[in-house]
């Protein structure tokens, strides 16, 4: 394991450390069998629009937290047959390790609805998994054997839309196997005062894909997304701000990006860890500072880059909109 990840001086660049750690990172996710892809995912609308059916459909049973059960037992107890979504009224729910989801669950959040803990999805059905409207936070620290994952989604699709995952010292999104995340109006950054970053805001591995649509990624350690393996992360209408890298490129992985916005970064708006396969492509963006972190050479096989801007860096105070 390593031990002093905050000792090493600011100039010295962090990423070097990275060959080793993508290692690490592949060892750390759980492999599964493979199985024979049945059905093919839905597409984001389709999810939404059955979504809002289902929000909006009259003999809706909904399991309320906390006044029907904790937020741990309700996911335990929801099934899409008898009951329509969870919702949580506003405050801070926490719970021990890791609520583990192996089915299709629905949870809505009133403003201020705060969940306080780790998530593993790995459900084999079709359907997605959604969570709307939610503050996703994880106030434990890392130990050195253990990649700190927020959210992890290993097989089946899960759906966040209107939520903010916060989590300092932590990877707020984490996809790897066969998993499928897509974000919408989301934001994934440090603890809400900017006080400690994220290790990273989306990691997808393996065989998974990540969407992330008019999210804002911010305040990172590291990236702000990383793509590896045989994976594909898609950015639309997103800002990547106040990291090293926006989005760090390895191996096989596919990463695509338009209408996006790159400004503070420390390293470069991209970084490939090595010269590989990997594919990128980036359209009507706009990048503020270098395209392409100077101490890091290697570029991915194939870029495809249209109509973006590079800008001068920015260099202004804390905040910025």
């Amino acid at each position: 394991g390593e031990e002093g990840k905050k000792e090493k001086p600011k100039n010295e660049n962090k990423l070097d450390a990275f060959f080793s750690k993508v290692k690490e990172m592949r060892d750390e996710d759980d492999e599964f069998p493979e199985e024979e892809e049945k059905n093919k995912h839905q597409t984001p609308v389709q999810v939404m629009s059955a979504l809002d059916d289902l929000l909006t459909s009259k003999e809706a049973q909904v399991i309320h937290v906390p006044f029907d059960m904790p937020i741990d037992q309700a996911v335990a107890a929801f099934n899409h047959k008898d009951y329509s979504y969870i919702r949580v009224k506003n405050g801070m729910y926490t719970w021990e390790g890791t609520i583990e989801v192996t089915k299709e669950i629905h949870i809505v959040g009133e403003d201020n609805a705060k969940l306080v803990g780790r998530w593993h999805f790995r459900d084999r059905g079709v359907r997605p998994s959604t969570i709307k409207n939610c503050q996703l936070f994880l106030l434990g620290q890392t130990t050195a054997k253990e990649f700190s994952r927020m959210v992890y989604v290993t097989s089946g699709e899960l759906r966040l839309s209107d939520c903010a995952l916060l989590s300092p010292n932590a990877y707020a999104m984490w996809t790897a196997n066969k998993g499928v995340a897509t974000l919408a109006g989301c934001i994934l950054a440090g603890n809400a005062d900017g006080t400690r970053k994220g290790f990273g805001g989306a990691v997808v591995m393996g065989r998974s894909t990540t969407s992330l649509v008019e999210c804002q990624l911010e305040n990172q350690e590291e990236f702000c997304m990383m793509v590896d393996n045989d994976a594909t992360v898609n950015a639309v209408g997103c800002v990547f701000q106040a990291s090293e890298v926006g989005c760090l490129m390895s191996d096989r992985g596919s990463a695509s990006c338009a209408r996006c916005t790159f400004r503070l970064m420390e390293g470069g708006a991209f970084a490939q860890l090595k010269g590989d396969d990997g594919k990128l492509m980036v359209k009507d963006s706009v990048v503020h500072g270098p395209m392409w972190h100077p101490r890091m050479p290697a570029r991915p096989g194939r870029i495809l880059a249209s109509n973006n801007d590079q800008l001068p860096a920015i260099h202004d105070g804390k905040h910025f909109t």
